[in-house]
Protein backbone atom coordinates (compact mmCIF):
# COMPACT_ATOMS: atom_id res chain seq x y z
CA UNK A 1 0.00 0.00 0.00
CA UNK A 2 1.50 3.73 -0.46
CA UNK A 3 1.64 6.14 1.69
CA UNK A 4 -0.95 8.30 2.37
CA UNK A 5 -3.42 5.90 0.12
CA UNK A 6 -6.52 5.00 1.81
CA UNK A 7 -7.15 1.14 2.70
CA UNK A 8 -10.15 -0.60 1.70
CA UNK A 9 -12.77 -2.06 3.97
CA UNK A 10 -11.49 -5.37 3.16
CA UNK A 11 -7.45 -4.31 3.72
CA UNK A 12 -9.10 -3.08 7.34
CA UNK A 13 -11.15 -6.49 7.70
CA UNK A 14 -8.18 -8.31 7.16
CA UNK A 15 -5.54 -6.54 9.28
CA UNK A 16 -8.06 -6.40 11.96
CA UNK A 17 -8.51 -9.93 12.19
CA UNK A 18 -4.66 -10.64 11.10
CA UNK A 19 -4.09 -8.98 14.64
CA UNK A 20 -6.93 -9.98 16.85
CA UNK A 21 -5.67 -11.20 20.17
CA UNK A 22 -1.96 -9.76 19.86
CA UNK A 23 -0.36 -7.73 22.39
CA UNK A 24 2.78 -4.70 21.52
CA UNK A 25 6.15 -6.33 22.83
CA UNK A 26 8.14 -4.53 25.31
CA UNK A 27 10.07 -2.61 23.39
CA UNK A 28 7.01 -1.68 20.95
CA UNK A 29 5.82 0.05 24.42
CA UNK A 30 8.70 1.08 25.40
CA UNK A 31 8.83 3.47 21.97
CA UNK A 32 5.39 4.37 22.51
CA UNK A 33 6.46 6.19 25.77
CA UNK A 34 9.29 8.49 24.69
CA UNK A 35 6.61 9.70 21.90
CA UNK A 36 5.62 13.21 22.23
CA UNK A 37 3.29 13.19 19.81
CA UNK A 38 1.46 9.75 21.85
CA UNK A 39 -1.78 10.52 23.81
CA UNK A 40 -1.39 12.92 26.57
CA UNK A 41 1.48 15.83 24.86
CA UNK A 42 0.88 18.95 26.23
CA UNK A 43 2.44 22.04 24.41
CA UNK A 44 4.56 24.14 26.27
CA UNK A 45 3.73 27.65 27.00
CA UNK A 46 6.51 28.95 24.32
CA UNK A 47 4.78 26.72 21.48
CA UNK A 48 1.33 27.70 23.04
CA UNK A 49 2.22 31.41 22.28
CA UNK A 50 3.85 30.62 18.91
CA UNK A 51 0.27 28.79 18.14
CA UNK A 52 -2.11 31.71 19.24
CA UNK A 53 0.88 34.31 17.33
CA UNK A 54 0.53 32.72 13.79
CA UNK A 55 -3.42 32.25 14.32
CA UNK A 56 -3.64 36.37 14.87
CA UNK A 57 -1.38 36.98 11.95
CA UNK A 58 -3.37 34.14 9.90
CA UNK A 59 -5.41 35.42 6.71
CA UNK A 60 -8.36 33.11 5.85
CA UNK A 61 -8.81 32.98 2.02
CA UNK A 62 -12.43 34.20 0.78
CA UNK A 63 -12.99 31.00 0.29
CA UNK A 64 -12.56 29.49 3.61
CA UNK A 65 -14.34 32.79 5.02
CA UNK A 66 -17.51 31.45 3.17
CA UNK A 67 -17.36 27.97 4.43
CA UNK A 68 -16.59 29.64 8.07
CA UNK A 69 -19.79 31.89 7.69
CA UNK A 70 -22.06 28.50 5.88
CA UNK A 71 -21.26 26.63 9.12
CA UNK A 72 -22.48 29.54 12.07
CA UNK A 73 -25.82 29.85 9.76
CA UNK A 74 -28.07 29.96 12.64
CA UNK A 75 -26.17 29.34 15.68
CA UNK A 76 -25.73 32.47 18.58
CA UNK A 77 -22.32 33.04 20.25
CA UNK A 78 -23.27 32.56 23.77
CA UNK A 79 -21.88 35.64 25.92
CA UNK A 80 -19.57 33.57 27.21
CA UNK A 81 -18.04 32.88 23.66
CA UNK A 82 -18.06 36.43 23.27
CA UNK A 83 -15.80 37.43 26.39
CA UNK A 84 -13.41 34.77 25.17
CA UNK A 85 -13.32 36.30 21.79
CA UNK A 86 -12.36 39.61 23.43
CA UNK A 87 -9.79 38.14 25.71
CA UNK A 88 -8.24 36.65 23.05
CA UNK A 89 -7.89 39.62 21.08
CA UNK A 90 -5.94 40.84 24.08
CA UNK A 91 -9.25 43.23 25.31
CA UNK A 92 -10.02 42.62 29.00
CA UNK A 93 -13.13 39.94 28.63
CA UNK A 94 -15.78 42.40 27.98
CA UNK A 95 -17.70 41.98 24.37
CA UNK A 96 -17.80 44.96 22.15
CA UNK A 97 -15.38 46.95 24.08
CA UNK A 98 -13.07 47.39 21.12
CA UNK A 99 -15.74 48.36 18.61
CA UNK A 100 -15.11 51.79 20.41
CA UNK A 101 -18.28 51.81 22.54
CA UNK A 102 -18.27 53.05 26.31
CA UNK A 103 -19.26 50.35 28.73
CA UNK A 104 -22.33 52.23 29.91
CA UNK A 105 -23.56 51.24 25.88
CA UNK A 106 -22.25 47.66 26.64
CA UNK A 107 -24.73 47.51 29.74
CA UNK A 108 -27.89 49.37 28.16
CA UNK A 109 -27.52 47.21 25.18
CA UNK A 110 -29.58 43.97 26.24
CA UNK A 111 -31.99 46.18 28.15
CA UNK A 112 -32.71 48.47 24.67
CA UNK A 113 -33.49 45.53 22.64
CA UNK A 114 -35.55 44.02 25.93
CA UNK A 115 -37.68 47.14 25.43
CA UNK A 116 -38.50 47.05 22.05
CA UNK A 117 -39.86 43.24 22.58
CA UNK A 118 -37.22 41.85 20.43
CA UNK A 119 -38.13 42.76 16.95
CA UNK A 120 -36.57 44.93 14.31
CA UNK A 121 -38.18 48.49 14.64
CA UNK A 122 -38.41 48.91 11.05
CA UNK A 123 -39.10 45.46 9.47
CA UNK A 124 -40.81 43.68 12.35
CA UNK A 125 -37.91 40.53 12.27
CA UNK A 126 -36.49 38.65 15.35
CA UNK A 127 -33.38 38.06 14.52
CA UNK A 128 -29.86 39.25 14.39
CA UNK A 129 -30.74 41.85 16.49
CA UNK A 130 -28.53 45.21 17.13
CA UNK A 131 -28.92 48.52 18.69
CA UNK A 132 -28.38 51.88 16.71
CA UNK A 133 -27.78 55.27 17.95
CA UNK A 134 -30.11 57.37 15.92
CA UNK A 135 -28.10 60.49 15.96
CA UNK A 136 -25.10 58.19 14.94
CA UNK A 137 -23.04 59.36 18.23
CA UNK A 138 -21.44 56.47 19.95
CA UNK A 139 -20.85 58.15 22.99
CA UNK A 140 -24.87 59.52 23.31
CA UNK A 141 -26.35 56.62 24.67
CA UNK A 142 -29.52 57.95 26.05
CA UNK A 143 -32.49 55.61 25.81
CA UNK A 144 -34.31 58.02 23.37
CA UNK A 145 -31.40 57.56 21.22
CA UNK A 146 -31.15 54.01 21.02
CA UNK A 147 -33.31 51.82 18.72
CA UNK A 148 -33.23 47.66 17.57
CA UNK A 149 -32.54 46.70 14.54
CA UNK A 150 -31.96 43.82 13.03
CA UNK A 151 -28.78 43.25 10.93
CA UNK A 152 -30.30 43.93 7.59
CA UNK A 153 -31.98 47.16 8.47
CA UNK A 154 -28.81 48.32 10.24
CA UNK A 155 -26.62 47.75 7.37
CA UNK A 156 -29.02 49.62 5.15
CA UNK A 157 -29.83 52.59 6.78
CA UNK A 158 -25.77 52.86 7.45
CA UNK A 159 -25.50 52.90 3.47
CA UNK A 160 -28.05 55.53 3.14
CA UNK A 161 -30.69 53.27 1.97
CA UNK A 162 -32.98 54.79 4.31
CA UNK A 163 -32.98 57.27 7.43
CA UNK A 164 -34.92 56.25 10.92
CA UNK A 165 -36.68 59.39 12.52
Amino acid sequence: MLLGSKMTEESKRKLRLKNLGKSLSEETKEKFKGNQYAKGHRHTEATKQKIKEHHLNFIFTLEHRKKISLGKIGKKSSYQTRCKQSLIRGGTGIPYELEDYPLEYVLIRDSIIKRDNYICQICRRNDKLSVHHIDKNKLNNNINNLVTLCFSCHSKLHRGGFRYE
